[in-house]
């Protein structure tokens, strides 16, 4: 093997591997500016033993939000339920439920919150509770709820 091929051959490895730490830093630089937000957007609505029901808003225009929630559990030690509620009066108007295992986070689900539902006298409402049922909850402001 003659010295030109063995330098031509570290030349072309030097060059994979700066392409490969190329690619490779550009990947972890975007996961890097994505994951930041998604992780600070919620808004807890209630929390107790470890758990908490978070809940963010989407901007749809119109005056209308769509309302994520989810249970985050991962602070638990037993399983426990949650729920997001649009009530009027005394009236449940929508929910979404959710259950998560200890150490567990809820799949995110959402409902649609206009402004005339607000304006209306509509609240959003959150809860959370233990397996067996026991459970407690409060009203959230529309302005207390960070953006997702």
């Amino acid at each position: 093997m003659s010295p030109h091929s063995t330098t031509l051959r570290s030349r072309r490895t030097a060059t994979r591997l700066g392409v490969v730490g190329l690619l490779t830093a550009l990947v972890l630089g975007a996961l890097a500016l994505i994951g930041p937000s998604a992780q600070a957007a919620w808004t807890t609505g209630v929390q107790a033993h470890g758990g908490k029901v978070v809940v963010c808003k989407t901007n749809l225009g119109d005056g209308r939000f769509r309302i994520k929630g989810r249970l985050d559990n991962r602070g638990a030690k037993h399983t426990h339920t949650g729920a997001v509620s649009r009530i009027h009066g005394n009236k449940l108007v929508a929910n979404l439920s959710f259950r998560a295992a200890a150490g567990r986070t809820s799949a995110t689900k959402s409902l649609v919150w206009t402004r005339a539902q607000r304006q209306r006298g509509e609240v959003l409402s959150v809860g959370f509770g233990e397996a067996a049922g026991i459970g407690m909850g409060g009203d959230v402001p529309f302005g207390a709820i960070r953006a997702c």
